[in-house]
């Protein structure tokens, strides 16, 4: 019986031993690992549960208690935990920080080396975000011509036809010489033109036609032009080029009023407007009684109107084209 008690207590105090081992090599641990994040070792407080773990190693090889010398060490490393937990979560969330901004860095270091390899220059840090391929695609291809029939009636803020009157200006033209000009119609004035357009209609037309188009005319004037909120009048004017004061060719020109009234398309289908180009009556655009009413001079032509409103039935316009490919000769 004395020998199996030896042989009990021997082995309890080996076992002792080994915890204060392992004691002591986690607190070495500690102060390795808080080193290998680079923060600052809090000395007080780590050789504080140093000494905490020595003397419950001491203590429990005293007492031959396994269980002691167990709870005393998981006292330690409990508390250990508990304060080292807030700075290993800072430490975890500065790396995903550094991490996030250094992708971010990396990607702007692409974008610029791209641009250097197409352009031989990176672009300008102040330009305004741009959506990407597919999602510029997307809105061209998701522009529709919305008949004013389908419109619902509700008006466009006027800050939102001035944005889209924005993106027309930034259109392509040759010389600078921006020649789009635009009239902007609503209440009153939307009326009068309505009546200016009906009355040169049934004066410049063939006798032949004349009735027929201005009843034609008047059902619109009492269901279709009632829903549309503002007239965009597309004008273009006669403007020398900036370099030898001579106009463009009219071609230039008329191209570059296109690629406005397509901008203003785009801005509107992004901004959820309808909208609808119309080349308008042929014998009213331009008739003497229409352009002293647009205020036109003499070398301003009129390319029709732009109709501005909303509709809830936008998505049931179904858009298709032939492919490209069909239009497309591709040489090399």
């Amino acid at each position: 019986l004395e020998a199996n008690t030896h042989s009990a207590a021997h082995s309890c105090k080996a076992s002792s031993c080994r915890a204060l081992g392992l004691a002591v090599m986690d607190s070495k641990h500690v102060l390795a690992r808080r080193d290998i994040r680079g923060e600052k070792s809090n000395l007080k407080s780590e050789g504080y549960l140093m000494g905490l773990a020595v003397v419950g190693g001491v203590t429990a090889v005293q007492t031959e208690s396994l269980w002691l010398t167990l709870a005393i060490f998981g006292g330690g490393l409990g508390a250990w935990f508990a304060l080292s937990l807030p700075d290993t979560l800072a430490a975890f969330k500065k790396s995903a920080s550094e991490g996030a901004a250094a992708k971010l860095a990396a990607i702007n270091e692409r974008a610029q080396l791209n641009a250097q390899a197409n352009d031989k220059q990176p672009l300008p840090s102040t330009r305004p975000l741009i959506p990407d391929a597919e999602l510029t695609l997307n809105l061209i291809k998701a522009r529709r011509s919305i008949f004013p029939k389908d419109f619902t009636g509700a008006k466009v803020a006027r800050a939102d036809v001035e944005q889209l009157l924005e993106a027309t200006n930034w259109a392509p033209t040759h010389h600078l010489t921006q020649p789009w000009r635009f009239v902007v119609l609503e209440g009153k004035s939307k009326s009068k033109f309505e009546e200016i357009t009906i009355d040169c209609v049934g004066k410049y037309s063939p006798a032949d036609k004349a009735a027929d188009a201005v009843e034609r005319l008047r059902g619109k004037a009492t269901k279709a032009w009632p829903l549309v909120s503002h007239y965009v009048v597309i004008c273009m004017a006669s403007v020398p080029a900036s370099k030898d004061g001579k106009p463009n060719p009219e071609w230039e020109d008329l191209a570059s009023v296109g690629c406005a009234v397509q901008n203003l398309a785009l801005q509107a289908c992004s901004m959820g407007i309808a909208g609808y180009w119309s080349s308008w009556q042929a014998v009213a655009r331009n008739a003497p009684e229409m352009k002293e009413f647009l205020k036109l001079d003499a070398g301003s032509t009129c390319y029709g109107v732009f109709s501005l409103g909303y509709s809830d039935r936008a998505d049931s316009y179904r858009g298709s084209r032939k492919p490209i490919m069909d239009k497309v000769a591709w040489m090399s």
